[in-house]
């Protein structure tokens, strides 16, 4: 259940952070 927990925290920041690249290419 902890695994399952980490890999939704880790998928979580990756899209966080793609989402922000994504926005800066977009905007910038």
């Amino acid at each position: 259940m902890t695994y399952f927990v980490i890999f939704l925290g880790i998928c979580f920041m990756l899209g966080v952070l793609a989402g922000r690249l994504i926005l800066r290419r977009i905007m910038g």
